[in-house]
């Protein structure tokens, strides 16, 4: 099992930093990026409290297409909660590809 986590949206606030459980070492933690790949000025970032650098990879959240499934339109969102889901689709992937891998070589990868 893989668990991904998005890093928090505290990027902006005196408190910029990653919390429970995101700053567990055993987490993929995940952190938000523009569709240009520049990092979100709302995305939190370490390090963590035992100086381990986080988050572990960033994924797009800044402008993430998202499905506004009450009025079932595509609209514009950004926080790193979207960022954690993609990151995990993307884990999936990866992980279908290379069945024989282990959750750390896939978190490597």
């Amino acid at each position: 099992m893989i668990l991904v986590k998005s890093a928090g949206n505290e990027g902006n606030d005196p408190w910029k930093y990653i919390s429970a459980p995101a700053d567990a070492a055993s987490v993929l933690t995940v952190g938000a990026v523009n569709a240009s790949g520049i990092i979100t000025a709302f995305s939190s970032f370490g390090p963590t409290a035992d100086n381990r650098v986080k988050p572990d990879v960033l994924s797009q959240g800044g402008n993430a297409s998202i499905v506004d499934y009450s009025f079932e339109f595509i609209l514009a969102a950004n926080g790193t909660s979207f960022s954690s889901p993609i990151m995990a689709g993307v884990v999936a992937c990866l992980w279908q590809a290379y069945p024989n891998k282990t959750h750390t070589e896939i978190v490597e990868m």
